[in-house]
């Protein structure tokens, strides 16, 4: 609830992010168009991290943005052919366009992009990310203990 300057509360309505799927491989519909936008419009560079790459860990995240310092992009591409990390500097809407989503393509078109745009850009390593039940074999050993044991 939101208070007014008298202090009373009210309610507001609440936008849901992302929208609903229809629609979703346009740009315009694109979380990470957005949260790119919105991200170098109050910041000089952003890291946009997958939530499904356990190896994006500290020293990972911090050697992205320090290398991202010396470039306009950078990006960490997945076994699977997308990508667990872009880095920017710069915001162009092109980058997410007309991006086959979810495929083995994403890296790659991303990467043209990039060129395309004539951004300087550092690609880092290879990561593994958790898409599929075969992927879990990826986990880091201590995960698993964790979750079987913190109960």
């Amino acid at each position: 609830m939101a208070t007014t300057n008298r202090g009373e509360n009210r309610r507001r309505p609440c936008r849901a992010w992302p929208p609903p799927q229809v629609g979703w491989n346009t740009a315009s519909h694109c979380p990470r168009r957005w949260a790119a936008r919105r991200g170098l419009q109050q910041n000089p560079q952003l890291l946009l991290i997958g939530t499904d790459c356990p190896h994006l860990n500290p020293a990972l995240l911090q050697a992205a943005a320090h290398r991202l310092g010396q470039c306009e992009a950078m990006f960490h591409p997945t076994c699977d052919g997308g990508y667990a990390l872009l880095g920017l500097r710069r915001f162009s809407p092109r980058l997410f366009e007309d991006i086959p989503w979810s495929t083995d393509r994403v890296a790659e078109l991303t990467r043209a992009r990039i060129r395309e745009l004539g951004w300087c850009f550092h690609q880092g390593e290879c990561l593994r990310d958790i898409d599929e039940p075969d992927d879990l074999f990826w986990l880091p050993s201590q995960w698993l203990g964790a979750a079987l044991f913190d109960r």
